[in-house]
């Protein structure tokens, strides 16, 4: 009964945050298309997207890590969850070097647009 009453008091807590967060996300858009016009506020949302559209694989890469990584954990296997993690952030870290370069790259495009 323990473990339940520990779940349910963590599982409360999330959907308050998220629910908290949500808020406030609607407070944002709210105070940003009043004070923006309609054009920079159309503007402020494309970035959002295109935000929204990179942080699908960080995402799911988040759950995968999070998936190996509690196995790992639970079999004792310490030097793999080392070895995972340096594994991840030589490849997430050459991404994110070419996403920086290509940024750069089409700073010109994006600020046109």
């Amino acid at each position: 009964m323990r473990l339940l009453d520990d779940f349910t008091k963590h599982i409360g807590f999330v959907f308050i945050a998220s629910m908290v967060v949500n808020l406030c996300n609607y407070l944002f858009h709210i105070f940003m298309s009043r004070s923006l016009g309609p054009v920079d506020y159309g503007t402020l949302v494309s970035l959002f997207s295109v935000f929204m559209i990179i942080s699908v694989p960080a995402g799911a890469l988040q759950t995968v890590t999070t998936k190996y990584t509690s196995n790992f954990k639970a079999k004792g296997e310490l030097a793999k969850i080392k070895a995972l993690l340096h594994q991840l952030i030589t490849r997430v870290s050459l991404f994110a070097v070419a996403g920086f370069i290509l940024f750069i790259l089409l700073s010109g495009y994006i600020a046109s647009f």
